[in-house]
This record gives structure tokens, sequence and C-alpha cells, in this order.
């Protein structure tokens, strides 16, 4: 299972444009876990291309430490 990473999110290890390269490798899309108007806009973008390609929509906490579950 391959999944796109939150690939809109204004950051600069996201994939962007490459996700429209790469988007046959993927079997879903995550959208990000933070709520506001910025990461809307960009979580919008990844429902939107999701869709378009037929992919499933994934969410998790996106945490990277262990105090950060739970």
């Amino acid at each position: 299972l391959t999944i796109a990473p939150h690939p809109f999110y204004p950051v600069g290890f996201s994939l962007r444009k490459k996700f429209w390269e790469w988007h046959p490798l993927f079997d879903a899309v995550e959208i990000t876990r933070l709520n506001s108007r910025l990461t809307s806009r960009f979580n919008n973008q990844a429902e939107a291309a999701a869709q378009k390609l037929g992919l499933p929509i994934l969410a998790n906490s996106d945490s990277h430490l262990l105090p950060d579950f739970g």
C-alpha cells in the first residue's frame, strides 16, 4: 500500500506538482490532521485529486513523536 502523504501541503518535502506525475504509484491520498483555514485549502486539493483519480482518502494523527499519540 503506497499513500501520497498530504501531497499539496505547503512544505518543502510535499509532492505538490510531482503528485500528478507520480499518481499511478499511489493507492490512496492522505489529508493532514491539522484543521485550519490554511490546511483546509490543501486538504480540499488533495480530496479533489483523490476523487478525480478514484483513490480513497485517508487521515491519521501524523504524529512524529510517541508523546503526541493519545
